[in-house]
């Protein structure tokens, strides 16, 4: 058995712990968020931790939001 604790970032930078909906399971949670991550990777290119850094680096008007 695996515990998911997810944090949702905040616009200051901060971040909470996400809360469900009572429709969504932590299992509909990552199971989507996972899909989203891949489609993110796949259309952006970021195969490895360097790809990631160089967008994260970027001016925040330019940045890609997650």
């Amino acid at each position: 058995m695996y515990q998911i604790k997810v944090l949702e970032l905040l616009e200051d930078g901060t971040s909470r712990p996400y809360e469900f909906t009572e429709m969504e399971t932590a299992q509909d949670f990552v199971r989507h968020a996972t899909f989203d991550l891949k489609v993110w990777i796949e259309k952006y290119g970021i195969f490895d931790r360097d790809d990631f850094l160089k967008l994260r680096s970027m001016p925040q008007d330019e940045a890609i939001p997650f």
